[in-house]
């Protein structure tokens, strides 16, 4: 995969990796290009890029542009995570998943009840549907 095709969405353009990281040297950028397709494991990205993690750790406290680099690709792994927990919990079928989007973005803690009194927080009603048997059988 080359640094062209590599895209980051930001809130509102599209910039190619390339555009995003124009300051960074080849190898940061074959690196960061590991980070990428090995979701941040550093001992596999630095199989995948050829390069060595002491390299990573070194340009990481060294080179502020590597590290702002390095910041933006793992915010978009975080939200790319973030958005498929959501369609998971969403779709009523992962109930692990339900919990964390309710206090990840409802604030719901454990043992806490909604709408009750006093509680200024709505009503959420969470109902799982279980598939209906065929008849036909």
């Amino acid at each position: 995969m080359s640094n062209k095709e590599i895209q980051i969405h930001m809130e509102e353009e599209d910039i190619t990796f390339h555009d995003m990281f124009k300051e960074l040297k080849p190898k940061q950028l074959k690196f960061l290009e590991g980070l990428a397709a090995c979701m941040h494991n550093a001992v596999q990205a630095s199989e995948y890029s050829g390069v060595s993690r002491m390299n990573h750790y070194f340009w990481l406290n060294n080179d502020e542009h590597y590290k702002r680099a390095l910041d933006h690709l793992k915010q978009e792994m975080v939200n790319a995570i973030e958005s498929q927990a959501y369609t998971m919990a969403l779709d009523g079928q992962n109930v692990g998943m339900t919990i964390f989007a309710l206090k990840a973005k409802a604030g719901w803690t454990d043992g806490q009840s909604f709408g009750s009194v006093g509680d200024e927080k709505p009503t959420i009603n969470i109902s799982l549907v279980q598939p209906k048997e065929n008849d036909s059988e």
